[in-house]
């Protein structure tokens, strides 16, 4: 009988695997996941890193993931769409399927307002009535803040001018960027 007992107290219960990690999906708010920054006002600010920007009247902000590249999509009413991701260091626009960056540039663009240089690019899209993705990257502290337009066809211009007065308002919390 202690033999037994032994034998039960000694070994122990088999341990389960640890459930497969998830992928998340950067572009899908889940409610119990925390959001990535909040909107106060007109002004949304990033919770992890140290960026805020001011969102227009009329357009719709929606934070991403806060363990996420993708941290705010701003959608207007008219289909164009602002997406600001926090990227690594010297990060490139990243590869698109549905587009190929044709043009990509570093130098000084006065749409983020910085002293240094940035990088923009442009994304043709494969389907020629799809939208146009252009995107600019600064570089800060370790990290490239990347934001990216969708701009639907036939809102090509008018959106690039409505992106670019969103751009105008971003600050990185130190004075890097301010308008």
């Amino acid at each position: 009988m202690s033999l037994l007992l032994l034998l039960l107290v000694g070994c122990r219960r088999p341990v389960p695997p640890p459930p497969p990690e998830l992928l998340v999906d950067p572009t899908v708010v889940s409610p119990a996941s925390a959001p990535a920054g909040q909107l106060q006002g007109s002004v949304w600010e990033d919770a992890r890193w140290p960026l805020r920007l001011e969102v227009p009247e009329g357009w719709t902000a929606t934070p991403g993931l806060a363990e996420s590249a993708l941290r705010l999509v701003l959608r207007a009413p008219d289909g164009v769409r602002l997406e600001v991701y926090a990227l690594g260091p010297d990060a490139a626009p990243p590869p698109r399927p549905e587009c190929t960056w044709d043009f990509v540039s570093r130098g000084r663009y006065r749409v983020v307002r910085v002293a240094r240089p940035i990088t923009v690019g442009t994304c043709t899209p494969v389907d020629a009535d799809a939208p146009l993705r252009q995107g600019w990257y600064l570089p800060e502290a370790g990290m490239t803040w990347g934001f990216e337009a969708v701009l639907p066809a036939g809102r090509r211009l008018d959106g690039r001018h409505a992106v670019e007065a969103v751009l105008a308002t971003v600050q990185v919390k130190g004075g890097v960027a301010t308008p």
